[in-house]
């Protein structure tokens, strides 16, 4: 992973933590590939905790301020990618299964 990738993931990790505790990050796309030499944008998939506040907390994670890395985010509740997960098959599988998990949740 690029040095400049690892430090804006960093910049994110702290930001989501702190306003978004129990979300989980994972990377995915070109920047989680380790053949693609220079990624031109971080895709990432934040997964809420709780979905009770969901579409308030979506909108505020789709808000994180940029820097010079274009983000693409998807923002889903737990039960909802878990769901995915276990049917397998799909975007969010593979996103489990090839992507970069930024965080440990339990």
């Amino acid at each position: 992973m690029l040095k400049e990738v690892s430090l804006e993931l960093k910049r994110i990790q702290k930001i989501v933590e702190q306003e978004f505790p129990q979300t989980q990050i994972i990377l995915f796309g070109s920047a989680a590939d380790p053949q693609v030499k220079n990624p031109n944008d971080l895709d990432i998939l934040f997964v809420l905790k709780d979905e009770i506040s969901f579409k308030e907390n979506r909108n505020k994670l789709l808000c994180i301020p940029r820097t010079t890395w274009p983000l693409d985010i998807i923002v889903v509740p737990r039960k909802f990618f878990e769901d995915k997960v276990y049917d397998g098959g799909n975007f969010y599988a593979f996103i489990d299964e090839e992507g970069i998990k930024i965080n440990e949740i339990s």
